[in-house]
């Protein structure tokens, strides 16, 4: 059953912003926000490549969602994504992730798109994405690299990352962003459905 508190909560439709950068964005994507002011975001299925959203760090609003095709157009978009984040400013908050494939089976991603996201808090030995592969991440540009909140999962696999966005302020230089509290939720496709087959099997010896 269903608590009061999610029966209570109501989804209005939230205004995304308009105005995409990169030349194969979509338009028209579905998002409603909750009176929490939890924002949920339908993007489309199977669409390759990385989907970007862009949060401003002063009030937490959405400045972009962006779509960027490394999969079909390998080269041309790799560098378009490498422009978008070298014009972010410093701690200004990403998100990626895929709802298809990042990767071509036969065509790995240059080393540009890895770079990018040392950029956005990455780690220094980030493992290739591989084709068909989960891969989710939380950054920020000019985040010390490593501090970047990121999952790269074995295929039918579910990803769902938190993290709590905190301003640093201990320190002589300007305030940085930094990642708290961050969680990382696992679904696995594959075992559920074999643990429900093994359950429904041995549900049938029994009444036999």
């Amino acid at each position: 059953p269903k608590s009061s508190s999610n029966i209570d909560k109501k989804c209005v439709h939230y205004e995304l912003p308009n105005k995409q950068k990169n030349s194969v964005s979509t338009k028209d994507i579905e998002s409603t926000v909750d009176d929490a002011g939890l924002v949920r975001i339908e993007l489309p299925k199977n669409r390759t490549g990385f989907w970007l959203v862009e949060i401003n760090p002063k009030n937490y609003a959405i400045n972009a969602l962006e779509r960027f095709d490394v999969y079909s157009k390998t080269a041309e978009q790799s560098s378009a994504f490498a422009r978008y984040v070298d014009q972010l400013p410093t701690n200004t908050i990403v998100c990626i992730g895929i709802t298809d494939t990042a990767m071509a089976a036969t065509r790995p991603l240059p080393a540009s798109i890895y770079d990018s996201l040392r950029k956005l808090g990455g780690s220094q030995h980030l493992e290739p994405i591989g084709y068909r592969q989960p891969f989710c991440f939380i950054g920020a540009k000019d985040l010390p690299q490593g501090e970047a909140h990121m999952v790269l999962e074995k295929t039918k696999v579910i990803v769902r990352l938190q993290a709590r966005v905190q301003l640093n302020t201990n320190t002589s230089a300007a305030p940085f962003i930094c990642l708290i509290d961050k969680h990382t939720d696992l679904f696995d496709v594959t075992a559920h459905i074999t643990t429900s087959c093994h359950t429904t099997l041995n549900e049938i010896d029994e009444k036999e």
